[in-house]
């Protein structure tokens, strides 16, 4: 794009030095030159911010591909055990509060233990 700008102005007889001797042709020709600098100086800026932000979207992308690889990971590690993690740990909860003799081996005081685990992680029950 910018070399085309420069083009067209060369071909348009822009830049050729015609009636260039009077002061106002002079500062006029100066002040397109600066235009066209700033011009082209925020050309450059904004490119140089569209491949920052390529750059920062190649990132999140690359980010979201190693979640997804991380969690497929796990599932495939998880796939072979039969219960959550949670429910195994209330399950072993409730066996070794009977083996230790805290709760009798019956379902009411299974019941009220797994119950009261749930509660600390915040789960409640259906109905």
């Amino acid at each position: 794009a910018i070399a085309l700008m420069l083009l067209a102005g060369v071909m348009c007889g822009c830049n050729s030095n015609q009636g260039a001797d009077t002061p106002d042709a002079k500062k006029a020709i100066a002040e397109k030159k600066a235009t066209e600098e700033k011009q082209m100086a925020e050309m450059k800026a904004a490119e140089e911010k569209l491949e920052a932000e390529k750059r920062a979207v190649a990132a999140l992308a690359a980010e979201k591909k190693a979640k997804k690889l991380a969690a497929e990971k796990k599932a495939a590690e998880n796939k072979g055990e039969s219960e959550p993690d949670a429910a195994a740990e209330f399950k072993e909860a409730v066996k070794e509060a009977i083996l230790e003799g805290e709760i009798g081996n019956n379902f009411e005081e299974a019941d009220a233990l797994m119950r009261r685990k749930a509660a600390e992680y915040g789960l409640v029950p259906c109905k």
